[in-house]
């Protein structure tokens, strides 16, 4: 018995935990973060579907709060900004130090 729920407690983290970076892999740290807001709404979801709790105007509240918060971190809805992107490359290139380099001045 002890050896089947250390299985599956370890099987789950195990896949959770290789989901979740592989989210991070490819959607981004911030995106990826954004997954947890729903955990609220999934509960209370679950919780009025499932057991029949009751629905009540603070939860709708703060359902309101948490899908507003999605919206507002979400990337794709940032609002746009006077400066280019960070960097032209890929991710993983190198920064090169001479870019930001100030050129001599002339005599």
């Amino acid at each position: 018995m002890i050896g089947s729920v250390a299985y599956f407690s370890l099987a789950s983290l195990v896949l959770g935990y290789t989901i979740f970076f592989d989210l991070i892999r490819r959607a981004g740290a911030v995106t990826a973060n954004l997954v947890t807001f729903l955990n609220p709404v999934v509960a209370l979801a679950v919780g009025v579907v499932a057991f029949g709790e009751m629905f009540q105007s603070v939860e709708l509240v703060g359902l309101g709060i948490v899908l507003l918060a999605l919206v507002l971190l979400q990337p794709a809805f940032r609002f746009p900004t006077r400066r280019g992107p960070a960097r032209a490359g890929p991710p993983s290139a190198p920064v090169d130090p001479t870019r930001w380099a100030r050129a001599p001045e002339s005599p």
